[in-house]
């Protein structure tokens, strides 16, 4: 019994640090092409590293791990692979107009709402 449950505790911290590193060298390869300030950048890939790692923690609530597996799917995921693959969005975006004043905007929209979920 006792070696399962550490078998399981041994898997998960593998499963989490496989999963930071790739949050990691996402954000950082996206960083490449990021046309606005690249410490809002960084910043998202260590709120969004936060949010995967307590989803992998927090098994209590189906709730807060469907929300924040589709917030990381949706945000995070999403934007790193536009920059990395060089995709354009398909959804109706409004008046933006991807200038790094706009980045900057929507990155921190996005950070403010990771670190709310965060401290929640």
């Amino acid at each position: 019994m006792i070696q399962t449950v550490q078998g399981h505790l041994l898997g998960n911290r593998h499963l989490q640090l496989i999963a930071l590193l790739i949050v990691a060298i996402a954000t950082i390869a996206a960083a490449f092409s990021y046309p606005g300030s690249i410490p809002s950048l960084l910043i998202n890939g260590l709120l969004a590293a936060l949010l995967v790692r307590s989803v992998l923690n927090n098994r209590s609530s189906f709730f807060s791990f469907f929300l924040l597996a589709f917030l990381i799917l949706g945000c995070w995921a999403k934007l790193v692979l536009h920059f990395i693959l060089d995709t354009q969005f398909i959804e109706p975006i409004g008046l933006f107009d991807h200038s790094p004043q706009g980045w900057d905007s929507a990155m921190l929209a996005l950070n403010t709402a990771f670190a709310t979920l965060l401290v929640c």
